[in-house]
């Protein structure tokens, strides 16, 4: 199993007949939102696939643009911050209900994994903003590396690391600020939530990938701590968002 398999292996009745939105703008990174396109649009060859601001997101729920298509997929990619994103509340409250139906696929990557659950920490300091949408119930914690600077201009450093997936196999990933998934006391594995991937690496391997919102023995959620979108060796030719390396 590789890396990208990961997307594809969660969600295994809908890859046909998808509608999928790409977070993009100037409070998204545009290398990993222009990263998961490419990706998507090579793993989903029948999806109609679109970038969109959080504006343009609100305007497609309202015209339900894909009205025909039998799955919608929200796809949150990774940022400097998340303090800044801009999503009305009743737009997400609309999201999470038709989330838990299965009418709507989400997926958040490093920033967006942070964003779609209930708590976070960040280099040991407790979210000191209101600014996220509660769907994994549980915390979202980072860098995984150690503290991180946080600088608009720069971003984050970089580090490979080895990530084991669902059949022990194990695979390099770049991390970027990213997070580590802990499921609260009260959900239980295999029914709420589903490990897909472990930071080999690591003490105590925490949880790099996990599914969750359960409905009918799928999951309509997939979280990734880890920039899955970016190959190891095309990271030097990213500019921008990654401009620091600790390769």
């Amino acid at each position: 199993m590789t890396v990208t398999s990961i997307l594809t292996g969660s969600f295994p009745k809908f890859r046909d007949s998808l509608h999928i939105s790409v977070l993009y703008g100037r409070h998204f990174s545009c290398e990993s939102s222009d990263g998961l396109f490419n990706l998507v649009s090579k793993l989903f060859s029948n999806a109609v696939i679109m970038k969109v601001d959080e504006g343009g997101l609100e305007d497609q729920m309202l015209k339900q643009t894909w009205k025909d298509r039998s799955k919608t997929m929200i796809i949150f990619p990774g940022a400097i911050t998340i303090r800044d994103w801009t999503f009305n509340k009743s737009l997400l409250e609309k999201i999470n209900v038709q989330n838990k139906n299965g009418e709507i696929l989400l997926v958040g990557v490093c920033a967006g994994a942070f964003f779609l659950s209930k708590d976070s920490r960040f280099n040991k300091v407790e979210r000191a903003h209101e600014n996220y949408f509660p769907i994994f119930q549980g915390s979202c914690v980072g860098p995984v590396f150690g503290k991180s600077e946080d600088s608009s201009e720069r971003g984050y450093s970089i580090n490979i690391t080895d990530i084991q997936v669902v059949e022990a196999t194990t695979v390099k990933v770049a991390v970027s600020g990213a997070g580590y998934f802990e499921p609260c006391a009260n959900i239980k594995e295999g029914e709420d939530y589903q490990v897909l991937a472990r930071y080999e690496s690591l003490e105590d391997q925490p949880i790099a990938v996990l599914a969750c919102t359960p409905l009918d023995g799928h999951f309509n959620t997939l979280l990734i701590g880890p920039h899955f979108e970016y190959e190891a060796h095309d990271l030097k030719k990213i500019k921008g968002f990654f401009q620091m390396f600790n390769l």
